[in-house]
């Protein structure tokens, strides 16, 4: 369609900026489903980026769902795929009980940090992290492992990914009042006044206020974010909302974001406040 090239387009230069790379590494990918499969979205992306990477001498991983119906869930599988070495982890989202299992998947961030070890990894690069939960983030770095990540829609902030409620309004922010009535048409199996568990992410009990279930799962995506050594953008304009919802981690003195444009550059990254840190560009 029309959005999706205009999307594509949209991140040619931010994946050449990205591409500046000089040093072989152990490079890991990781995307929602379809890497190197399908010709749209995050994964004609992550195709591209992983051949890319590949022929500039970089070993590259990628990690991915698979849907396919039959199998063990949390199962892997690897196939070798155009010289990059593509592990599935078999899951059809059929556990979900609450707003906050959406970002919180104990099973399959236990499973990536033992392929990611496996691998031997110097970085991994997290493209979408639908279906894997947030904490892969952090539990990447309490692992050892470095990580940085690509916004490529707004699924941090809102679940449904685009900032677009349910009766086709744009949400400038992520308002927890204008997202739980959203969220309950979209998925009220996951919403405590409609049946869904009134948990939180950390395993609080929210009672059956959608509001504060919906605000909870924001600041702890949020939070996670925070573990990622860089955050890159693809426009201005997805790097205007995300400091405009502040994650509460009382562990960050000052404002939690900060913003650097680079040199020549029209895209940004935005990233925790505090020394600079680099990312793939050595």
């Amino acid at each position: 369609s029309a959005i999706v090239h205009l999307y594509r387009g949209e991140l040619d230069r931010a994946t050449t900026w990205r591409l500046r790379l000089d040093g072989t590494t152990n490079w890991a990918i990781i995307t929602t489903a379809g890497v190197l499969s399908y010709s749209f979205g995050v994964e004609s992306h992550t195709h591209e980026l992983a051949r890319e990477l590949g022929a500039r001498g970089h070993r590259v991983a990628a990690f991915a769902l698979d849907f396919g119906a039959g199998l063990e869930p949390y199962s892997v599988a690897t196939k070798e795929h155009e010289g990059v070495r593509v592990t599935r982890l078999a899951y059809r989202f059929h556990d979900h009980r609450a707003l906050a299992d959406l970002v919180v998947r104990p099973r399959a961030s236990a499973a990536l940090v033992a392929w990611a070890r496996a691998e031997k990894l110097a970085l991994v690069h997290v493209h979408h992290a639908s279906g894997h939960g947030l904490a892969l983030v952090p539990a990447l770095v309490a692992a050892g492992i470095p990580v940085v990540m690509t916004l490529h829609d707004y699924w941090p902030l809102c679940p449904r990914g685009q900032m677009l409620r349910t009766d086709g309004a744009v949400c400038a922010e992520a308002e927890s009042a204008r997202c739980a009535p959203c969220l309950a048409e979209t998925w009220p199996h996951l919403m405590p006044s409609r049946g869904g568990e009134g948990r939180g992410p950390l395993g609080e009990e929210l009672g059956r206020d959608d509001a504060r279930t919906a605000a909870a799962r924001t600041r702890f995506a949020l939070d996670c974010l925070l573990s990622a050594r860089a955050l890159f953008t693809p426009s201005a304009a997805t790097r205007a909302v995300a400091p405009s919802s502040e994650p509460t981690n009382s562990s960050r003195a000052g404002s939690p974001w900060a913003v650097q444009r680079f040199p020549q550059d029209e895209h940004f990254t935005v990233r925790p406040s505090g020394p600079t840190l680099s990312s793939g560009t050595k």
